[in-house]
């Protein structure tokens, strides 16, 4: 499974000070090794914090190409064909959030850019 290849992601995931995450690649990217790393993240927040609502993320579409809609979409479609749980599924839903360029009103402390 790709998760246990991203040894470094749980360093990350357990942080809470971590609140952005930069997803930088493209929209060619979507299909690739960079969304199944942020889903991985993601997921390791999510069992980390045991699915508390604080424990999500804003998450910054860095390239024009990609809207947070479709960043977000792709990454429940990979949630829903990995058959990851409905808790899981929600949680990226209802406790992230997805935004197309830097947020001004959020003090950035921690950030990890995929």
């Amino acid at each position: 499974m790709y998760m246990e290849k991203c040894k470094d992601i749980k360093q990350y995931a357990c942080q809470p000070q971590l609140c952005v995450v930069f997803y930088s690649c493209g929209i060619m990217d979507i299909h690739g090794a960079s969304i199944w790393k942020l889903l991985a993240l993601l997921y390791q927040r999510f069992r980390l914090f045991n699915n508390g609502s604080k424990s999500g993320l804003v998450i910054v579409a860095d390239k024009l190409q990609l809207s947070p809609a479709m960043l977000e979409s792709r990454l429940i479609e990979l949630a829903h064909n990995s058959k990851m749980k409905f808790d899981f599924i929600d949680w990226i839903e209802q406790c992230n959030c997805f935004c197309d360029k830097k947020p001004r009103s959020i003090k950035i402390e921690s950030c990890y850019e995929i």
